[in-house]
């Protein structure tokens, strides 16, 4: 008979362990201070953290309602902005059935001669007055070397990653691809 008190006594210790074992190690590890979340990210760009949401402005509603690759250039489109200017349209053409999803803006000096040139070759595209009072507030609140970035703003207006505008095409793809997949506006 002991034999059994025995076994019936570890059988009742193992079932507590069983069901209170991962509570127990819950508890260490939060109030332990263990983190054993991984340290690096997945993202080849940079999360805008807080996201900031940006002002509804009349000239810039398409920063509503669809994902957005926005560039910043405070001048006449130069040669870098020139190349950017491709790498997201073959980005966006990259994309496929999802490329209906992205939308592209350049913001510039109204004033700059080539901006007819830069129409025809970058159907789509969306030209923003960067000298209108409201589009200048709206630029104060991109983070980081404008001149040196790429913006993607979310659809609802949130601006909420920033590439270096030398990044590979792949990377940033890679990136609003696994954007488009797991979100369900825009």
């Amino acid at each position: 008979m002991n034999v059994d008190k025995g076994k019936g006594r570890r059988q009742f210790l193992l079932l507590v362990a069983l069901f209170l074992g991962p509570v127990v190690l819950a508890v260490l590890l939060y109030f332990g201070g263990l983190d054993l979340r991984p340290s690096g990210s997945v993202a080849h760009g940079e999360l805008i953290s807080p996201v900031v949401e940006l002002p509804i402005i009349d000239d810039v509603a398409t920063f509503r309602g669809a994902w957005t690759l926005a560039i910043l250039d405070g001048g006449e489109c130069a040669a870098s902005c020139a190349e950017a200017l491709v790498k997201i349209r073959q980005i966006r053409l990259s994309l496929g059935r999802e490329m209906e999803r992205i939308e592209r803006i350049l913001v510039i000096d109204g004033g700059s001669p080539a901006l007819d040139q830069l129409l025809t070759g970058h159907p789509g595209l969306q030209i923003v007055d960067a000298n209108d009072p409201q589009v200048a507030r709206l630029v104060a609140d991109f983070p980081g070397p404008v001149a040196d970035s790429l913006y993607l703003v979310d659809p609802l207006g949130n601006l909420m990653m920033r590439f270096e505008r030398s990044a590979e095409p792949k990377a940033i793809r890679k990136d609003l691809k696994r954007l488009l997949r797991l979100s369900s506006i825009g």
